[in-house]
């Protein structure tokens, strides 16, 4: 909740915040001179905003938050606000003490905000995905001129179940069936369909998809390993990705009737060869 001092007497400003600490919410108590500052220490807030904007003459001056932040005890949260446009902005107000920053309205006047972000975060405003152009519009890359070399992924999941559920799926005493093998043939159909489901993805003439099940009762678990390959000019990192997210859904839709607890987790990518980045693994 947002407690602007200026427009709220003391007790209205110490009511909204029993109000929220009753709901569970954090309060930032907004202030823009000293006198507000006193008055907001004495609420049982952790967040003071110092706000940097003059409300009689709407202008902004750093040297408000500068001045008053020395006053904040350390036990309290200083949110700088207000002003702030540059990355050199954000470095003098954190030397001042400002752990936090509300930026919004010098953002909201640029044309391309993206680019406004970066550059007030200190980070290059050129093209950092692939997958925008320009304008930041979704797109699909252009991969003609790249070479075409052998490329393999494999991505993980986990499905995780009560002992007896998984106890069921080794026995075969699985009402819809063998659990197992529907779900690897579910894996392997949903690579060759990638491209229908992932907007941006390419249609890829896979060479090999291979998805390996295997039931690990120390986890209670069914692991999930899918292998895909080609010789193309584009990865198989998705294709590899959702036919192991296909054949966990799989599993759980085998066996939702005896257990709907199922947990789909861990999808990731394991590891990557080929293109132009090379090999990639993931951590332990």
């Amino acid at each position: 909740i947002l407690l602007i001092l200026a427009a709220l007497s003391d007790p209205e400003a110490a009511e909204l915040a029993a109000a929220a600490a009753e709901l569970g919410l954090d309060v930032l108590a907004e202030i823009h001179d000293g006198a507000e500052l006193n008055r907001a220490l004495r609420l049982p807030v952790r967040l003071i905003g110092l706000n940097n904007r003059n409300l009689k003459t709407l202008e902004t001056d750093l040297r408000t938050a500068e001045t008053l932040a020395p006053e904040v005890p350390s036990d309290r949260i200083v949110v700088a606000e207000s002003g702030i446009r540059r990355a050199t902005d954000l470095d003098r107000l954190a030397a001042a003490g400002a752990r936090c920053f509300l930026v919004g309205e010098s953002l909201m006047r640029e044309p391309d905000v993206t680019a406004a972000t970066r550059r007030l975060l200190g980070l290059p405003v050129g093209p950092g995905f692939t997958h925008l152009d320009a304008e930041g519009r979704a797109r699909m890359v252009d991969v003609s001129d790249k070479h075409e070399t052998d490329r393999v992924a494999v991505a993980g999941a986990r499905v995780m179940m009560r002992p007896e559920t998984l106890e069921r799926i080794r026995s075969g005493d699985v009402a819809k069936g063998d659990v197992l093998a529907v779900a690897r043939l579910a894996g392997i159909m949903a690579a060759k369909r990638t491209a229908e489901l992932i907007p941006l993805c390419h249609p890829l003439a896979l060479t090999s998809v291979k998805v390996d099940l295997e039931c690990v009762p120390e986890r209670s678990a069914v692991e999930i390993t899918a292998t895909c390959r080609l010789r193309g000019r584009t990865g198989v990192e998705m294709e590899a990705l959702t036919a192991a997210s296909i054949a966990a859904l799989t599993v759980y839709d085998m066996c939702k009737a005896v257990d709907r607890g199922m947990v789909v987790t861990d999808l990731r990518l394991l590891r990557k060869s080929g293109g132009k980045s090379g090999n990639w693994e993931a951590e332990p």
